[in-house]
């Protein structure tokens, strides 16, 4: 699943159950593991709207993020 506002560069590997949600930027020959999880809502809450908090992610040019590995926005 690839969402709004995203990018995604060239020749990267985006694995099954990977979801890139708004604000995620990944530069050329990005490799992102099975399963692996972008978080970029700081606190996260089903009954209070967050999307005005989305902060911006960026991978840089040929990184590997692991299977399962999490990355969190700062």
């Amino acid at each position: 699943m690839i969402g709004p506002d995203c990018r995604v560069g060239n020749s990267c590997k985006i694995q099954n159950n990977v979801s890139i949600y708004k604000g995620v930027t990944l530069e050329d020959e990005v490799f992102c593991g099975p399963s692996m999880v972008f978080t970029n809502i700081i606190n996260p809450r089903a009954a209070i709207p967050r999307m005005n908090q989305v902060r911006q992610t960026l991978v840089k040019k040929g990184a590997t993020i692991g299977a399962n590995a999490m990355t969190l926005a700062f």
